[in-house]
């Protein structure tokens, strides 16, 4: 069993009861009359177990560009259905503004899904959820998108604000020594 080759059995057959402990890989090796493997056969044990699922929360997303937020299913068996919902309302399949991307591994019984967000909005930025179920359970988990913060648009908001009012600053003093300036011109006028 497993690459320690532990010997788990001789003979014709073997069995097993399916537990977590005897879950992996097993080899089956046919010996001829002189000792030596002549056939090497692998096959993997693996226990039905309700889904469970494993969400990373995604990046903040920028508005007007395409998201994606992603899920996988662990233990997902032939016949697992996995949904994606947003406010706790299911996706429909048909919706244009959504794209599921799914790929599976069958090997290591697991189901990697990419809800795309395109070119999102306010509104998109909100709760969601994949929701994964086969006959023995189901398993939910949400995540919650937030919008990032423009930093630019902050620093040229303070830029513009500052710029501003050292402008008035400057037309302030130049008017100030305008005006000192003319009466200064017509005192001497008088004179």
């Amino acid at each position: 069993k497993g690459k320690s080759n532990q010997l788990v059995g001789i003979g014709q057959t073997l069995t097993l009861t399916v537990s977590e402990s005897t879950e992996g890989e097993y080899a089956c090796q046919a010996i001829s009359g002189d000792h030596q493997p002549s056939t090497v056969r692998t096959a993997k044990l693996v226990m039905k177990r309700k889904p469970r699922l494993k969400m990373n929360p995604p990046k903040p997303g920028v508005r007007g560009s395409d998201i994606i937020i992603s899920c996988r299913v662990k233990s997902a068996h032939p016949g697992t259905q996995l949904v994606w919902a947003k406010k706790d309302q299911p996706i429909a399949e048909d919706n244009y503004k959504y794209k599921v991307v799914e790929s599976q591994d069958k090997m290591n019984m697991e189901i990697s899904s990419d809800l795309i967000i395109m070119r999102a909005d306010t509104g998109d930025f909100t709760s969601y959820g994949c929701f994964a179920s086969n006959e023995l359970g189901s398993d939910y988990q949400m995540i919650d998108l937030v919008e990032e913060q423009d930093y630019y648009l902050t620093i040229a908001l303070i830029v513009n604000i500052f710029g501003g009012f050292l402008m008035l600053l400057i037309v302030g003093i130049v008017c100030v020594r305008r005006r000192k300036y003319n009466v200064q011109f017509m005192e001497q006028e008088k004179l």
